[in-house]
């Protein structure tokens, strides 16, 4: 082997043990815990009280524009997703729910979520999500926990406070967490495993408080293993910068090419 041959094969071990030594870019690898929540002219009159709550929370969100949201990808690395009132659905954003519930993912749906979608939409959400929101109630009521519900340790605010709601349709096989105080109980809240459905406009100052809806918001999110912290509906209610969800997507560094060895 010739002095300048060797010479190389050192600088390329050098390289590959530099580039081994390089922290990993673990998202990548794991998935954020945090929350994304959808944006769009549905929900754009009450944005700023939507940030509010989710403000005073104390908890990592970022932001999905439904105008941007096409794929599963433009999701980003999330783990739950918060569609607040989100009515119009649209088919290629359905199906990347699917592929989004497939890989794991995790949904909280509030209000008449897929109301104004195509009625194949509608159906294929209501499957997706384990109920379909059908019509608002005439005046505000109170909730009534179902038995056995995994739903636990809410105040009594969470339950008595009156909310102008609307009347849930639930799949089969799907769980009615609470009814609404009236005649035939209907559903206000339907989950399944991987789903939570509030039946009520989230965020919307004239339907409930914010502290109605943090109580939820945080109830739903415990079942996912997420603590969003101290509830404090007492700061204020102003929007504030949002990061992007997908924002961070990037493809996965290829692998760095060594230095070729020549006699």
């Amino acid at each position: 082997m010739t002095k300048k041959s060797y010479t190389i094969r050192i600088s390329s071990l050098f390289y590959f043990l530099l580039i081994s030594s390089l922290p990993v870019n673990t998202q990548l690898s794991a998935q954020v815990a945090r929350l994304g929540v959808v944006k769009s002219s549905d929900n754009a009159g009450i944005w700023e009280s939507i940030i509010g709550r989710l403000t005073a929370i104390g908890l990592d969100y970022c932001l999905i524009d439904s105008d941007r949201w096409q794929t599963v990808n433009d999701l980003g690395n999330i783990q739950v997703l918060l569609l607040p009132n989100v009515s119009q659905i649209q088919g290629y954003q359905s199906e990347s729910l699917v592929n989004w519930l497939a890989q794991g993912g995790k949904v909280i749906a509030t209000g008449p979520t897929g109301e104004l979608s195509t009625p194949d939409v509608k159906k294929q959400l209501q499957g997706l999500l384990g109920a379909s929101w059908q019509f608002p109630n005439s005046q505000a009521i109170s909730l009534k926990l179902s038995d056995n519900t995994e739903f636990v340790n809410l105040s009594v605010e969470g339950l008595t406070t009156p909310v102008s709601g609307g009347v849930l349709l639930p799949k089969l096989g799907a769980q009615t967490v609470a009814t609404w105080v009236s005649q035939g109980k209907p559903a206000a809240i339907v989950s399944t495993n991987q789903t939570t459905f509030l039946g009520w406009r989230w965020g919307a100052n004239a339907v409930a408080t914010p502290s109605f809806d943090l109580l939820w918001l945080q109830a739903s999110l415990n079942r996912y293993g997420i603590n969003a912290g101290t509830l404090n509906s007492q700061r204020p209610l102003q929007p504030t910068t949002i990061p992007t969800c997908n924002a961070g997507n990037q493809e996965p560094p290829t692998t760095p090419i060594l230095p070729m060895s020549f006699n």
